[in-house]
């Protein structure tokens, strides 16, 4: 058998240009992108520039409609039916991906005793305990969970909760502020933090009613 000594050598350069500038490109595309690839720099710029903002709360309060009631050194606690929706506004230059999918909710009174503080987390912080064999785990959701919603510049997502409030937090409260709080455990792309709204008084906000 005879071979093509001219034409085996010219396949061999070709093959090895070929390599060479695949090798070449995955150099340059690693060094451009230190640590983060271009998905995860783009998440992170989305986070460094969210602008958000609550707005247009509703609060509907049904003193009516008691969920229960108990008693607590020597007061009668009772707990009322409370839905609460909120709208997320975007004002900033970037989308954000945003959580809608409240998991777990609290009230109770800032330092002045007449505002209400109503805090809503989207993903409670849940673990399986260390045992010697194993660390402490955990739980990760998966990201469709969360019912995420995709906030462009100039757009608003709404979130909304069902929930109680009791006679005691109601009792001296004048005005109320809502808190949003989401974290995660870092692998997923939306936004994460602590959103503080302004007061609001109770009495005077058209879309607060409490029904006595």
């Amino acid at each position: 058998m005879r071979f093509n000594f001219k034409k085996t050598k010219g396949c061999f350069l070709v093959l090895a240009v070929m390599v060479s500038s695949v090798i070449s490109a995955e150099d340059q595309q690693q060094k451009a992108v230190p640590g983060l690839n271009k998905e995860g720099q783009q998440f992170q710029q989305t986070f460094q520039d969210a602008d958000l903002k609550i707005i247009n709360p509703i609060l509907y309060i049904n003193q009516r409609d008691q969920e229960d009631s108990y008693s607590f050194k020597g007061r009668t606690i009772v707990r009322y039916k409370t839905k609460i929706v909120l709208s997320v506004w975007n004002r900033g230059k970037q989308k954000c991906y945003f959580p809608t999918k409240v998991g777990a909710c609290a009230t109770g009174h800032n330092e002045n005793t007449e505002i209400l503080k109503i805090e809503l987390e989207f993903t409670p912080d849940v673990f399986l305990v260390e045992t010697d064999d194993r660390p402490r785990i955990p739980i990760v959701q998966a990201e469709s969970s969360f019912e995420i919603a995709e906030i462009r510049p100039g757009e608003a997502a709404t979130v909304s909760k069902e929930m109680t409030i009791t006679n005691e937090n109601l009792s001296q409260a004048k005005q109320v502020v809502f808190v949003l709080k989401s974290e995660h455990h870092g692998r997923y792309s939306f936004w994460e933090g602590r959103l503080n709204s302004e007061s609001f008084p109770l009495d005077s906000t058209p879309n607060f009613r409490i029904i006595k």
